[in-house]
């Protein structure tokens, strides 16, 4: 017998209007490679993606094809912390920006002055325990006036009380996704904004029988062609070998021609 839906209240209000937003910075959170002693981290990657509802409502009123600096308006990072050398020996995954190492240490600095621009805030993550008690346990208060966990968000528009995994709310709001990409913090971060978009979408969509402007926006920026994959240590190395041989062969090819 399947689970009887639960009591939740729709987050769709039709009367408001429908291109305009508070004024709020959506940031998607995702701690991954956690290490800890005595119950507390040590090392850890941290993903942090930005989407502020100004840039938001500035697309529902552009026209498309949007140019590519408007087509990336969800901002990612990947920091590893107290792992300096982490990426001289493991390949990086993260491919929606530039990753850094960081000591433990900065990680408060660096959050907040990261996220001091965009206040008010509101925190998204699939799945939010992790990240809760990682922060509280660094006295790292990021003050969000809301907190949203995708896995709860997704019920009501989906009319399914199963917590759904990252990988399949992605396939079931057909948000593109490669092997690899998951797992890795700075994507992950990146892709609980996507799915919170679409759970918007989703829920407009059965509250209403008129699509509001902002629904095809949305889907826009979640449905998104993703960027290349960085290369893999062993890629590179390949590369290197074969510019090394043809730098070797033009010297080669070079001698021979003084020497006649």
């Amino acid at each position: 017998m399947a689970p009887r839906w639960p009591h939740t209240i729709s987050t769709w209000r039709p009367k408001k209007p429908k291109t305009q937003f508070r004024d709020v910075t959506l940031v998607g959170i995702d701690i991954d490679e956690l290490k800890e002693q005595h119950g507390l981290p040590v090392q850890f990657h941290i993903g942090i993606s930005i989407l502020h509802t100004k840039d938001l409502h500035s697309l529902c009123h552009t026209s498309l094809p949007w140019t590519e600096s408007q087509a990336k308006v969800i901002r990612s990072y990947h920091w590893v912390t107290q792992d300096p050398t982490y990426f001289c020996t493991k390949d990086n995954r993260f491919c929606f920006g530039k990753h850094k190492c960081i000591p433990l240490a900065s990680l408060k600095e660096n959050l907040e002055k990261l996220l001091k621009p965009h206040h008010p805030v509101i925190l998204i993550a699939h799945g939010i325990s992790t990240e809760k008690k990682l922060l509280q346990d660094l006295n790292i208060n990021l003050k969000p006036i809301f907190i949203i966990d995708t896995t709860k968000a997704a019920h009501y528009p989906l009319q399914d009380s199963r917590n759904y995994s990252l990988k399949l709310l992605l396939q079931v709001f057909g948000i593109p996704v490669t092997s690899g990409m998951l797992h890795v913090a700075g994507n992950d971060a990146h892709f609980v904004l996507r799915i919170l978009l679409m759970i918007a979408v989703s829920d407009v969509r059965r509250e209403s029988k008129d699509t509001p402007t902002w629904v095809p926006v949305f889907e826009a920026i979640a449905r998104a062609p993703l960027p290349q994959m960085p290369l893999t240590l062993h890629e590179k190395a390949v590369i290197g070998n074969r510019k090394a041989k043809g730098l070797e062969r033009l010297a080669e090819d070079r001698a021979q021609d003084q020497a006649r």
